[in-house]
């Protein structure tokens, strides 16, 4: 057997066998049951969509056709490759610009899988499912789908979104699903919230006479969204690394702490948007190389089938031209999310620096102030300082005049006085009720040493008071419930309350002492 041979009869071994398994096991019975679980994910007022139809090498765009237009041409089979583009509501990105009904009526005119419609309104890994024909037991149709996470031009988020995560940053999903008869080669692929610029770029390019490519090779379709995901996201990363920069730049146009603050929450927003990026060029990565794997299988069909009807093909590989230009360019593709991923990292570094940044220049215009305020304060105590000099000369000066000023009150008061006598001399003369002084001030003095002193024994006394119910608290609520609880560890614990003890009436009889003791040993 030559290698032909042999390559055809492990191809043949690989896409011959169908796995006996229910095939809308995981997500419901049907597709209808599956849309009635997400009715207000459509619309009711909008209803129309975009249909470009191939065939015989021509491209027709069918324009915003609308209901029994729809129906008619979703009936109509003469078509080699058709695509139809399903929008999203401008004002709402989570419904689609559809009803309900004629979304149901298109899926099961194409056959699509229960188990993708459940994904329409949510994230999803990429998927497929190949039907196998009974007799021959060899596969008849193939459909895939995945899907990528687009982000709009609102880098701000969308105060009026819905979901929460587009206030952060606001962002679409874009669906894909495709359809492929591997006996009529026949191809349907159904798109979910394509952007606008992205159909209109994709029908002019397919439009008359250019359909005849992508009628050769549908698969173009898929390598146009990715490579059209790709440029988007690099357009929103260029956006989105110049807001990075400008508030880098503006940390020579801060001047006060409110500057600092307000540039270390951009940063914060910054880092928050990165981090929600991160999951977007995983979804982009598994899409490539989901549709890589599902190149490489159809090729290996077609070489079979190929194979079967001339076994003398000239060609161990088994995919033709055009599947290795498509191979060859969702590698191409894998390399640029890696080189966006990248990026990512890059700017999402980039904006913990800033954060790490605005803390420390916030910290250090903190301590700036603080040190101000210690210099004031170093000048008040200074001043305070030279204040209690001057008091203090006074005091020292009072200690020579004090004793003089009393003694001249004292001898200046109407008990005692001074009369000349005959002979040109003083005469010093003392009244009779000179006790009357020391009756007033000895017991008036007493009397203030002895209020003062009372006053503050009182004062005293209830701060005591208050100390010893707080105490009494606290070894009533607390205590009890350590001592019944106990500790761990290699050293032992004591704890102690000074309560009061009182008898059945309530009355304090004397004070106690409350001990608890937990001793436990070091193992835990």
């Amino acid at each position: 057997m030559d290698n032909r041979t042999r390559r055809a009869e492990t191809t043949r071994d690989m896409t011959s066998a169908p796995p006996r398994r229910p095939r809308n096991l995981l997500r419901g019975a049907n597709v209808s049951e599956v849309l009635s679980a997400s009715a207000d994910h459509f619309s009711d007022s909008i209803r129309q969509v975009d249909i470009l139809d191939v065939q015989d090498g021509f491209g027709t765009l069918h324009a915003q056709v609308q209901d029994d237009e729809i129906r008619s041409l979703v009936k109509k089979q003469d078509f080699q490759t058709r695509i139809i583009f399903i929008d999203q509501v401008e004002e709402d990105r989570e419904i689609l610009g559809i009803s309900s009904q004629l979304q149901l009526e298109i899926l099961e005119a194409y056959g699509v899988s229960a188990r993708f419609v459940g994904y329409l309104n949510r994230q999803y890994s990429p998927g497929t499912l190949i039907q196998y024909d009974e007799n021959s037991r060899r596969p008849r149709h193939h459909s895939m789908w995945y899907s990528s996470v687009i982000r709009t031009n609102h880098i701000h988020g969308d105060e009026s979104a819905r979901d929460l995560s587009r206030k952060v940053c606001h962002w679409a999903r874009f669906c894909v699903w495709s359809g492929y008869d591997i006996t009529t080669k026949q191809t349907v692929i159904l798109s979910w919230g394509c952007e606008q610029y992205m159909k209109r770029n994709l029908c002019k390019l397919y439009q008359g006479r250019n359909g005849e490519e992508l009628q050769h090779q549908p698969w173009l379709v898929h390598t146009f969204f990715i490579e059209e995901v790709i440029n988007h996201t690099y357009d929103f990363q260029t956006d989105f690394s110049n807001r990075l920069y400008q508030v880098e730049f503006k940390v020579n146009e801060s001047k006060t702490a409110e500057d600092h603050t307000k540039r270390l929450q951009s940063f914060l927003a910054i880092s928050r948007q990165t981090q929600q990026f991160r999951p977007d060029y995983e979804i982009l990565g598994q899409a490539i190389e989901h549709l890589k794997t599902q190149n490489k299988w159809l090729a290996d069909v077609m070489a079979s089938r190929a194979l079967e009807s001339t076994p003398t093909s000239p060609s161990d590989d088994s995919m033709d031209e055009s599947q290795r230009f498509i191979q060859d360019s969702l590698e191409w593709y894998m390399g640029q999310v890696e080189l966006v991923r990248n990026y990512s990292r890059l700017y999402d570094g980039r904006a913990k620096l800033g954060v790490d940044e605005g803390f420390a220049m916030v910290n250090q215009w903190d301590a700036e102030v603080n040190l101000q305020m210690a210099s004031e304060s170093t000048q008040i105590a200074r001043a305070s300082h030279q204040d209690s000099q001057a008091l203090r000369v006074i005091q020292i000066l009072s200690v020579f005049f004090v004793p003089a000023s009393l003694i001249s009150s004292i001898f200046g008061m109407g008990f005692f006085s001074t009369s000349p006598s005959n002979d040109g001399g003083a005469v010093f003369s003392i009244s009779d009720n000179w006790w009357w002084y020391l009756a007033i001030v000895l017991p008036l003095t007493v009397a203030i040493i002895l209020f003062i002193g009372g006053y503050s024994l009182v004062i005293k006394w209830q701060a005591g008071k208050k100390d010893a119910k707080v105490n009494d608290f606290e070894s009533q609520q607390y205590l009890p419930s350590l001592a019944t609880t106990g500790f761990q560890g290699s050293n032992s614990l004591q704890l102690q309350a000074t309560t009061s003890l009182v008898d059945e009436k309530g009355k304090a009889i004397g004070p106690g002492v409350t001990s608890f003791k937990s001793r436990s040993s070091s193992k835990s």
